[in-house]
C-alpha cells in the first residue's frame, strides 16, 4: 500500500493511460505536450577544423608542426582543442556571414593540461625577389570571408575568389589578402585567395600562383608575397 492506494490500482491506471493514447483521438490529447517537448531547435553554426600541410617550405603560412596535432601529411587546428576556436557562420543562428574563423588563443577553450597552449602559426613574408623580409610565429585570428551561408553557396567542384584576413601578428598587426583596404574603397594591391569546395563539408583555400599571391601588411603599408594553402573541414555537411 502507498498512502492507501494499492500497487494493483496504480498498475491498472497506467494501463488505462496507455490505452487512451492508442485509441482514436488519443494522439490529439497528447499533441499539446508533443508540441512543447518536440519543438525544432534553432539552427547552430558548425564548428571547423583547419588543416595545414606539413610540406610548407614554400608557403608563407605554416603550422606549428606539433606532433600531437599531426595526422598524415597535415597539422590540425580543431575547434575546442588547446585553445582553438573555429567555426563557420553558415546559418541564421549567428551572423550568417558565411565566414570561417579560427582563433588560436581563445582562453575559453584553453586547457590547463595542454602544454601547447596557445597554438601559433608561423608567418614568412617575402619580397618580389623571393627574399625573406621577416618571419615570426604568432597567435592569430584568421577569417576566410563568405565561404558558405544560407544564400551564398559554392557548389561542390566550384571555386570562387574570397578575402582572407589574419590579425594579431606583431609585425603587421594584420595581413590582408583583399582587393581593397579596410575602408572598403582604396585598392590594396593584394590578391584574394581561391576557395574550392571539394565535398559537402570540405573547402580548400589557397593563394593564386606567383606573382598573384600578395598580402597587404597593415603595420608597414607594404605588399609581401605570402602564399597560403589549407583545408577547412566543417563538423557537418552543408547544403
Amino acid at each position: 500500500m502507498i498512502k492507501g492506494i494499492s500497487l494493483a490500482a496504480i498498475a491498472f491506471a497506467l494501463v488505462l493511460v496507455a490505452a487512451c493514447s492508442t485509441e482514436s483521438g488519443g494522439d490529439k490529447l497528447l499533441s499539446p505536450l508533443s508540441a512543447a517537448f518536440g519543438k525544432t531547435p534553432a539552427p547552430t553554426d558548425p564548428t571547423a577544423t583547419l588543416w595545414f600541410p606539413l610540406a610548407d617550405a614554400a608557403l608563407g603560412l605554416q603550422s606549428d608542426h606539433i606532433a600531437a596535432y599531426v595526422s598524415g601529411d597535415s597539422s590540425a587546428y580543431a575547434d575546442g582543442v588547446c585553445g582553438v576556436d573555429s567555426k563557420i557562420f553558415a546559418t541564421t543562428a549567428a551572423s550568417n556571414s558565411g565566414d570561417v574563423i579560427m582563433q588560436t588563443d581563445n582562453s575559453r577553450y584553453s586547457d590547463r593540461h595542454c602544454k601547447d597552449y596557445p597554438r601559433k602559426l608561423h608567418l614568412v613574408l617575402r619580397d618580389d625577389a623571393g627574399n625573406v623580409v621577416t618571419q615570426l610565429s604568432s597567435t592569430v585570428f584568421m577569417n576566410v570571408h563568405d565561404v558558405q551561408n544560407t544564400t551564398d553557396i559554392i557548389p561542390i567542384g566550384g571555386s570562387l575568389a574570397r578575402n582572407l584576413t589574419i590579425s594579431e601578428d606583431p609585425h603587421c598587426n594584420g595581413l590582408r589578402w583583399t582587393l581593397v583596404m579596410p575602408d572598403r574603397t582604396t585598392p590594396s594591391g593584394a590578391n584574394q585567395v581561391i576557395v574550392t569546395r571539394t565535398s559537402a563539408n570540405t573547402w580548400d583555400a589557397q593563394t593564386q600562383p606567383y606573382p598573384n599571391d600578395k598580402a597587404y601588411c597593415l603595420g608597414d603599408g607594404q605588399l609581401y608575397h605570402v602564399p597560403v594553402q589549407f583545408t577547412i573541414v566543417a563538423s557537418r555537411a552543408l547544403p
